[in-house]
């Protein structure tokens, strides 16, 4: 399983084991980005909430940098190379493609 899938599946049940549903907490995050998360939930046990999940799916998020960057530094991979590559598969479908097709066929 691809490392984004997985810590996607782990931040998917942090939020649920602590109580709450994907859909809400992704709503208060973009609220928190926009700088209105009171005005979406007045709730100071939600938020409290809000915070620890934050903080735990954060720790995941950066875990799996920390692993991606392993990953590319054991394949010889730059860093720029890897960016470009990166930034090629989620902008061009046709890219998108070609390496989906490629990694169905790794497996």
């Amino acid at each position: 399983m691809p490392v984004q899938e997985k810590v996607q599946q782990n931040m998917v049940k942090t939020i649920q084991d602590n109580g709450m549903e994907v859909p809400r907490f992704q709503e208060l995050a973009q609220a928190q980005s926009a700088g209105s998360l009171r005005e979406v939930t007045e709730d100071l046990d939600e938020i409290e909430k809000f915070n620890t999940i934050g903080q735990e799916v954060m720790k995941l998020q950066q875990d799996m940098q920390g692993e991606v960057q392993g990953i590319i530094e054991k394949n010889d991979l730059p860093a720029e190379k890897f960016d470009a590559i990166y930034m090629a598969y989620n902008t061009s479908p046709k890219v998108k493609e070609k390496v989906d097709k490629l990694l169905q066929e790794d497996q």
